[in-house]
C-alpha cells in the first residue's frame, strides 16, 4: 500500500482542524458556564460596577433598609416617610407602616384601620427586583459578556453581592408575616362586626401581592403571593357575604382560590423537573429555563465533545503508527493490499467511522436528563468511545486488509467473537440497568452508563487479548509492529479525515444552537415563571385577581 493518499488525508484533515478552531471557543465557553463561582474572576469590573450601581439605586437602597429596619426591630414605629422623600414613587412604604401595629399585642385599632382605609388610595408598590436583575444584565452587556451569563448574573446576585443584595433573603418573611397578620386581624374585625373594615383589610392584603408579582415576577414572589392570596380571597368572600347576605362572585372566587392554592404545586412540578447546566444557575433559580432549547444544546454540545474525542484518538493512532513506521527490526518487504479492492477500503472506514457517527447522533434522539448525566458515575462510561476507536481500526486492518506474509496475517473467523461482544455488551448493559439504576435516576441515563461501562468493559478485555497475542506473536516473528503501522496509518488517516469533518460539522451545528438558546435563555430568564408556567400565567391568576376585586368592591365598602 502506497502511503502518499493517507498522508495527504493526514494533512488536510490538521488543515481543516486548524481552520475550525473558532468553532472551539463556543465550546470552551459553555465548559466555563457550567462553573458559575468563576464568574468573579473572569468578570471582576462588572461586578464591581454592580455594587456600586445598585448601591447608588434610590429605590433599591430605600426598600433593602426598610425590610432591614422591620427585621431588626418589627415591633417599633416605622418611618415610612423617611423611605417616601427617597422612593416618592413607591406605595410599598404606606404597606410596611401597618407591620409595627400588627405585632402589637394590643394594636390602636383607630389608628390601623385609618391607615388601612388609606391604602386603596396608596401608589403601585414595587420591590425592584426585576430592576436589579436589568442592571446586572446591562452592566454586563455593557462589558462585552455573552447574553446568556448576563442575564444568569442576575440571578446569582444573592450569592456574589450578599450585601448588597440580601432584599431576597429580607422581604419574604416580612411579607408573610404581614399578610398574615392583616388576614387575622380583617378576621377579627368581621367576628367583631365592623364588616366594611373587615374587607379593607382583606383587600388591602390582594392588592399589595398582586401588585408585587406584576412588578418583580420573580418564582419567590409569585408562590408566597399565590399562597397568601388564596386565604385572602376565602376570607374576603365571607365578608361580602356577612355584609350583604349572599355574593354573585363566590362561585369565580372559590375557583381562583383554588388556582393560586394550586400554583406552588404546578410550579414545583415544573421546578423539580430538572436545572440548568449551560449555564448552572441550580443556587440561584431552582428551575429549567427555556428547557427544550436547552434539552437541544446540551444534545449539540455532547456530539460535540464525542466528535472531539473521536477525533483527538485517531489522532494518536495515526501519529503512533508513524513512529512505529520507523521501527523496521523485523518484516522491511511486506507488501499491504485490500482483501477486496472494490469494497474493503470503504468497509474499514465505515467499521471506524459509523460507530463514532451512532454514538453522535445517539444524544440527539435519546431523551437525556443532562443534570444526571453529565455527573461523576457517569465518568467510567465515557471511557467507553476513547477504548472503542482502537478496537475500530484494529477490526478494520484484520477484517480488509492482508499481507503478502502469511505468517503475518489472522484467521477471520477469530474476530467474530470480538464482533459479538461489542455488539451484545452495551444491548446487556442497557438492559441490566432496568433492575440496576440507582435511585432517582433516569432510566434514559442509567441505560447509557451502563451500556457505556459493559461496552468499555469489553474493549478492555479485546484490547488486552489482543496485545497479549501481539507479543507471543512477536517472539515467533509472526508479527510486526512496523508491519502492522503502515497497514494502520492508511486506515486511520482517511478515519481522521472523515471524523475531522463529523467534528467540523458538530461544533458547527453546536454554535447554532448555542446562539438560539441564548436568545431563549434570555428571554426566560427575564420571566422565568412565563416560561415554566406559560405566557398567561399572570392573567390567569393574578390578572383575574384583579378584576374580581373590582366586582366585589361595589358589594363591599
Amino acid at each position: 500500500m502506497r502511503l502518499v493518499t493517507p498522508a495527504v488525508c493526514l494533512g488536510l484533515a490538521l488543515f481543516l482542524a486548524v481552520v475550525a478552531l473558532p468553532l472551539n471557543k463556543t465550546l470552551v465557553w459553555q465548559a466555563g458556564e457550567i462553573i458559575p463561582s468563576l464568574g468573579p474572576q473572569l468578570w471582576p469590573e462588572p461586578w464591581r460596577s454592580v455594587g456600586k450601581v445598585i448601591a447608588s439605586d434610590p429605590g433599591i437602597r430605600a426598600t433593602t433598609l426598610a425590610f432591614h429596619s422591620l427585621a431588626d426591630k418589627p415591633t417599633e414605629p416605622f418611618d415610612a416617610d423617611a423611605y417616601r422623600k427617597v422612593d416618592p414613587a413607591n406605595g410599598l412604604y404606606d404597606y410596611l407602616a401597618l407591620h409595627p401595629l400588627l405585632q402589637a399585642a394590643a394594636p390602636d385599632n383607630e389608628r390601623l384601620r385609618g391607615q388601612i382605609a388609606n391604602l386603596a388610595d396608596s401608589k403601585p408598590a414595587r420591590l425592584y427586583l426585576t430592576r436589579r436583575f436589568q442592571i446586572v444584565e446591562n452592566l454586563f452587556v455593557q462589558a462585552d459578556s455573552p447574553r446568556r451569563i448576563a442575564a444568569r448574573n442576575g440571578w446569582l446576585l444573592p450569592h456574589y453581592l450578599p450585601s448588597l443584595a440580601n432584599i431576597h433573603e429580607a422581604y419574604q418573611p416580612i411579607l408573610r408575616d404581614w399578610a398574615g397578620a392583616m388576614l387575622a386581624y380583617g378576621r377579627s374585625l368581621r367576628q367583631a362586626g365592623e364588616l366594611d373594615a373587615a374587607y379593607q383589610a382583606h383587600a388591602a392584603v390582594i392588592r399589595l401581592l398582586t401588585e408585587l408579582a406584576d412588578e418583580s415576577p420573580a418564582p419567590n414572589t409569585m408562590l408566597l403571593a399565590s399562597e397568601m392570596l388564596a386565604r385572602a380571597w376565602l376570607e374576603l368572600d365571607l365578608d361580602v357575604k356577612a355584609r350583604v347576605g349572599q355574593n354573585p362572585e363566590s362561585a369565580a372566587i372559590e375557583q381562583q382560590a383554588a388556582r393560586l392554592a394550586d400554583l406552588r404545586p404546578r410550579w414545583h412540578r415544573v421546578a423539580d423537573a430538572g436545572l440548568n447546566l449551560l449555564p448552572f444557575t441550580a443556587m440561584a433559580c431552582h428551575v429549567p429555563l427555556a428547557r427544550s432549547e436547552h434539552q437541544r444544546a446540551m444534545a449539540a454540545v455532547t456530539s460535540a465533545l464525542l466528535a472531539l474525542v473521536a477525533w483527538a484518538m485517531l489522532l494518536v493512532l495515526a501519529c503512533f503508527s508513524l513512529v512505529a513506521m520507523a521501527f523496521r527490526a523485523h518484516v522491511v518487504d511486506v507488501s499491504f493490499h485490500w482483501r477486496r479492492p472494490r469494497s474493503s477500503r470503504w468497509l474499514a472506514l465505515l467499521l471506524v467511522v459509523g460507530p463514532c457517527l451512532l454514538l453522535m447522533l445517539l444524544p440527539h434522539v435519546a431523551d437525556l436528563d443532562y443534570t444526571w448525566l453529565f455527573s461523576k458515575p457517569s465518568l467510567w462510561p465515557a471511557a467507553a468511545l476513547p477504548l472503542l476507536i482502537p478496537v475500530l481500526v484494529a477490526l478494520a486492518l484484520r477484517l480488509c486488509t492482508e499481507t503478502s506474509d502469511k505468517r503475518l496475517n489472522l484467521a477471520l473467523w477469530r474476530t467474530i467473537p470480538v464482533l459479538i461482544l461489542l455488539a451484545v455488551s452495551p444491548v446487556f448493559g442497557a438492559v441490566l440497568s432496568l433492575t440496576s439504576h440507582g435511585p432517582g435516576v433516569p432510566p434514559a441515563v442509567a441505560a447509557v452508563r451502563w451500556a457505556g461501562t459493559a461496552l468499555a468493559l469489553a474493549c478492555i478485555l479485546v484490547l488486552l487479548a489482543w496485545c497479549g497475542s501481539a507479543v507471543f506473536r512477536a517472539f515467533e516473528g509472526a508479527f510486526s509492529l512496523a508491519a502492522w503501522s503502515r497497514s494502520a496509518f492508511r486506515v486511520t488517516a482517511a478515519s481522521f479525515l472523515v471524523v475531522t469533518v463529523l467534528a467540523v460539522g458538530a461544533l458547527w451545528l453546536n454554535r447554532q444552537a448555542d446562539k438560539r438558546y441564548e436568545q431563549a435563555f434570555v428571554r426566560a430568564a427575564a420571566d422565568p415563571v412565563a416560561d415554566c408556567l406559560g405566557a398567561d400565567w399572570f392573567d390567569r391568576t393574578f390578572g383575574e385577581s384583579r378584576r374580581l376585586l373590582r366586582s366585589t368592591e361595589a358589594q363591599g365598602p
